[in-house]
């Protein structure tokens, strides 16, 4: 092989390596940034959430999402719900989701970064929307339900604006004017996301 050859061939190689090194990167997830680990991460609703069904829709005045992050850079996060105040198909209702959290999934490649929603619940357990009246909802485990897009703010420190359109959840009805299993829920509403050490606010940041 002439010295030209050999030249042409490691040129080649680092060319391929090159390009191998830039698609890894094209098709990696965004990540979850928190400036430190372990960190506190706290949502809250902005304005009013709404989670449709085929008997009329459920909101709630709060709705707030907690939970741990051990690690300064994530693909997805796990938060638990809570609901209160809440409406369901024009009547009181309490909203109850003991044993069940949500894990947000960021998606490979999304720009903006999206994320996929897993719904997990404990063996026995569900989210159930109990309204006046008697018409209770259940929603179960069930997972890659699309899709929540996240942006990041110019606040200081920085944190996350969530931007919720959910849908194909799967819930059964009871006692309601339609009963069944149904896969037509939606969510839909914002959220901002922050971070903490302790009670002191840090950056937290998606890209």
């Amino acid at each position: 092989m002439t010295r030209m050859s050999r030249a042409l061939g490691l040129a080649l190689m680092a060319a391929l390596a090159l390009t191998a090194v830039v698609a890894s990167a094209a098709q990696a997830a965004p990540e979850f940034r928190v400036a430190t680990a372990p960190a506190i991460i706290k949502g809250e609703q902005v304005g009013t959430q709404s989670f449709s069904t085929v008997n009329g829709n459920v909101t709630c005045t709060t709705a707030t999402f907690n939970g741990t992050s051990n690690v300064t850079a994530t693909t997805s996060q796990i938060l638990t719900p809570t609901y209160e105040g809440c409406n369901a198909f024009g009547s009181s209702a309490n909203v109850t989701t003991t044993g069940c959290t949500y894990t947000f999934a960021l998606v490979k490649s999304s720009s903006p970064p999206t994320a996929n929603v897993n719904i997990n619940c404990e063996a026995g357990k569900v989210i159930t929307v109990s309204a006046l009246g008697g018409c209770t909802t259940t929603v179960g485990s069930q997972n890659g339900k699309s899709h929540v897009v996240f942006s990041n703010t110019a606040n200081s420190p920085t944190d996350i604006d969530a931007n919720v359109t959910v849908e194909g959840i799967t819930y059964t009805a009871s006692g309601c004017i339609f009963n069944g299993t149904f896969n037509t829920g939606k969510v839909t509403g914002e959220a901002t996301i922050r971070a903490y050490s302790g009670n002191v606010q840090q950056n937290l940041s998606v890209s």
